[in-house]
């Protein structure tokens, strides 16, 4: 309890003591309440608010629609290539969030972009018509990075909805169309407003779409609000940790609605003990228009990305593609990306962050879950709600709390790599403790009973008895959060220095420095790297039983 208090509520105490305070960390003379006067007296947070809720309202319900559609078609019907557009959906998951983006502005920028330079040499424009750096743009690129993760989230609620329903509906005299908006979708609604629901909190709490497409043109939201307060001269650190608090209270709120929505999930169950039946719609002709809209949304989330960072890559310049541009490709990118040794030390530094953090997150998450499990304490439950609770916590948030916790305390880790340790441990908690929880759950307590009666105690069954049976979701766990880590952006830009930089904010620096080349040739030999580490991951948790 001492280890996830220390983790989880500190940091997020000392953020609202830093906001009710008139000074610096260390510096301070007293409490006051200027800083929310301050705050709330401005447009400046207004105006963020106003821009997260827009971006975040209009970006989830783009990828709600998106991967809803590409979850329906591979688990709901008879479409062809259902295993190919599984694969294809699922594997941006592993890429970048800076990378994501850095691509589509490759794509759609006023003018480099592939298409708008298309579009300017085919209709004879004086400049591109597509602006992605624009709360439109925003919430496309936002939506479509958005999307693997909602067809994630509703993949299970349709894989298993008995098929028997709705065919009840048809026998009765129901046609298609009113089987799909009384049984189908109402069924659904649980799974699908959860979704909806916890991809809008990510979107309020991310920072590498407004970061990128949102500063250039001054349309702040409330995390880069945060950054540009704490970066800034002179820095306020006060008034950060007043946004800070707002953008958490938000996100608590969202997640509030969140377990509210999945509260009476039981009144929608269709599996139950007398077996079901999960089969496939059969679309007849129409399977045919199903697969060409799922790969065009194939296309849009996966291919094009990868399409631009890959030309780009070799490309001498930034340029459109064409005939006459092949002759041009060269490695002098890849030549300079190998000579970056601060690139180099980077993706270490992201790699040993990462496992070290997914041990230990899976170390601690494995005890908890015993805890929570195995033992009858009254602070079972609150240390379950604690360990969870991070995922409520927005990344720029948790960078700015944990930086005001160690100016404070006399701890001298500020400034070098165990902060970005401590952060990534916070950050990555929740998901050691789902997966840590599920797996023991699965595990009957009689083995570690067995152990009991002939004589161990407890450190030396946990030892020899719990965490050998836990290995396989260790080991898969361990590499997701590894994973985690090298997409890692808010909290990272927050709190890496020179000397400590992680992958993520060199490449943000790098592109912001105008080294467009650099950044896509390494962003298309590490996303090579995470598609097989994903790929072994995928193989070994199948091999052992586990799925994430």
């Amino acid at each position: 309890i001492a280890a996830v208090a220390y983790l989880v509520i500190l940091p997020l105490v000392v953020l609202f003591y830093g906001s009710i305070t008139n000074g610096p960390p260390g510096r301070v003379t007293a409490f006051t309440m200027n800083n929310y006067l301050k705050a709330f007296s401005t447009t400046g947070l207004s105006l963020s608010l106003q821009n997260s809720f827009i971006y975040a309202l209009g970006s989830s319900i783009l990828a709600f629609l998106f991967g809803t559609f590409l979850a329906w078609v591979t688990q709901r019907t008879d479409t062809p290539g259902r295993q190919v557009i599984f694969l294809c959906t699922l594997i941006p998951l592993f890429f970048p969030t800076v990378l994501m983006t850095v691509s589509w502005i490759l794509l759609l920028s006023p003018n480099m972009g592939f298409f708008n330079k298309l579009l300017m040499e085919l209709f004879g424009l004086p400049k591109g018509p597509l602006n992605i750096y624009s709360m439109g743009g925003m919430i496309w690129v936002g939506g479509i990075m958005e999307t693997s993760l909602a067809f994630l989230w509703m993949w299970p609620a349709l894989n298993t909805m008995d098929t028997a329903l709705e065919e009840a509906s048809k026998a009765a005299g129901a046609d298609n169309m009113s089987t799909f908006y009384n049984i189908s979708l109402k069924l659904s609604t649980p799974a699908m407003l959860a979704t909806w629901l916890i991809i809008m909190v990510r979107q309020l709490e991310g920072f590498a779409v407004p970061g990128l497409l949102g500063l250039p043109r001054g349309i702040n939201v409330l995390a880069t609000e945060i950054f540009l307060t704490t970066t800034r001269t002179p820095r306020d650190m006060n008034l950060a940790s007043v946004y800070g608090v707002v953008l958490l209270l938000i996100t608590f709120l969202g997640i509030a609605l969140y377990r509210q929505a999945v509260r009476y999930s039981e009144r929608y169950v269709t599996v139950t003990g007398k077996g079901y039946k999960a089969g496939r719609i059969q679309l007849g002709n129409w399977k045919y228009l199903t697969c060409g809209i799922s790969l065009v949304i194939i296309l849009l989330i996966f291919a094009l990305p990868i399409f631009a960072l890959l030309f780009t890559s070799f490309a001498p310049y930034l340029q459109a593609p064409s005939l006459a541009s092949l002759s041009r490709l060269t490695l002098k990118n890849y030549r300079d990306a190998l000579n970056y040794q601060i690139g180099f030390r980077a993706l270490r530094n992201s790699l040993l962050l990462g496992l070290a953090s997914g041990l230990i997150v899976m170390l601690v998450s494995a005890v908890i879950a015993w805890i929570v499990l195995r033992t009858r304490l009254r602070m079972r439950n609150s240390l379950d709600f604690l360990a969870t609770a991070p995922v409520a916590i927005p990344g720029v948030v948790a960078g700015l709390s944990i930086m005001w916790v160690y100016l404070i305390l006399p701890v001298p880790i500020y400034g070098t790599i165990w902060i970005l340790l401590v952060a990534y441990m916070t950050r990555f908690l929740p998901y050691g403790m789902r997966i840590a929880y599920s797996a023991l759950a699965q595990i009957h307590k009689e083995l570690e009973e067995a152990s009991f009666t002939s004589g161990g105690g407890w450190s030396q069954t946990f030892r020899r008895v719990t965490i050998p049976l836990l290995a396989p979701s260790f080991l898969v766990g361990t590499i997701y959060i590894l994973l985690q880590a090298v997409r890692e952006l808010p909290a990272s830009i927050m709190l890496s220095s020179f000397g400590n930089e992680v992958f993520s904010v060199t490449i943000y620096d790098l592109w912001e420095g105008g080294y467009a080349g650099r950044v896509a040739a390494w962003g298309v030999m590490v996303i090579v790297a995470l598609s097989l580490v994903s790929l072994f991951v995928q193989t070994v948790g199948k091999k052992m039983g586990v799925r994430l």
